[in-house]
């Protein structure tokens, strides 16, 4: 029932995406961030959603190239060069299998980097985009924060299933770090009070979740994160009591191997992980 579920609501986006392009952008960033058929059971697991989405967004956008206008700007500029040295820093790649796979998979999701560029013309487009990235992503920063919180940080939180680049508990930990400003941009936009608590609720779940990974990289990075979002915010006096509150609450509620595992930041060297 999932699995037709599932494929009847993405088929369903493929008129609308073939009629307005930054709709198979948008489509296409839900599916390759959240993986949801990576939650069903049967025929639409495996099924290359990404791929027909992508298909259809690349013809809409041949169609309506009115949709479409390229902005020369120094930032597209740097987006372009990247990949392409990219390409150059894995020639000399000690593990060239490995390598070359996450190169391949850096250029598809550059590919549409780029479209998205193209097609996502007005403010609105691209508050659609950032929530569809926040809900994405932040689907398992609530989950894993509630995970953490009820199982008190006996289990490391991973990303979503059958990904090459958010699956694991660093990737996830650096992709949730990312979100969590972006929970905050919404939730200073949202005129509902209850968008603003629910966000407000995602982002503290969020960082739960980001402290589950077990994480140091991630642990490092959260610190750095607070530290500018606070510098930012016009809510510092707000910012400052909920840090004063739950920071505490969040390090002492982990279990002793957690501890650990952070503390071996200060011996980075002698840890083939680190390294």
């Amino acid at each position: 029932m999932r699995d037709i579920a599932l494929t009847l609501l993405i088929l369903g986006t493929l008129p609308f995406i073939l009629r307005q392009p930054w709709i198979g952008v948008l489509t296409y960033a839900w599916l390759s961030l959240m993986t949801p058929y990576r939650f069903a059971f049967g025929f639409a697991y495996d099924f290359p959603f990404v791929q027909l989405v992508a298909v259809c967004t690349l013809l809409a956008l041949l169609v309506h190239r009115d949709q479409a206008r390229i902005d020369r700007s120094a930032t597209l500029v740097l987006l372009c060069l990247l990949p392409m040295w990219t390409s150059v820093t894995t020639i000399f790649a000690f593990e060239q299998a490995d390598a070359t796979e996450r190169l391949i998979d850096l250029w598809k999701a550059f590919l549409f980097v780029l479209v998205s560029a193209i097609v996502l013309r007005t403010r609105q487009q691209i508050d659609w985009m950032v929530w569809v990235i926040v809900v994405s992503i932040g689907f398992f920063g609530i989950k894993g924060g509630a995970f953490t919180i009820l199982t008190g940080g006996a289990g490391r939180v991973m990303g979503p299933p059958g990904t090459s680049y958010l699956s694991d508990n660093n990737a996830i930990a650096v992709a949730l770090i990312m979100v969590v400003p972006l929970m905050y941009y919404l939730r200073a936009e949202a005129k509902s009070r209850l968008i603003r608590h629910g966000l407000l609720a995602a982002m503290l779940l969020s960082a739960m979740a980001i402290i589950g990974t077990y994480s140091r990289g991630g642990f490092l990075a959260i610190g750095a994160m607070l530290v500018f979002l606070w510098l930012k915010s016009k809510q510092k006096l707000l910012l400052t009591a909920l840090f004063v509150l739950l920071v505490p609450f969040a390090l002492t509620s982990m279990p002793e191997r957690w501890t650990e595992r952070m503390n071996s930041i200060e011996n980075y060297a002698d840890d083939r992980s680190a390294l």
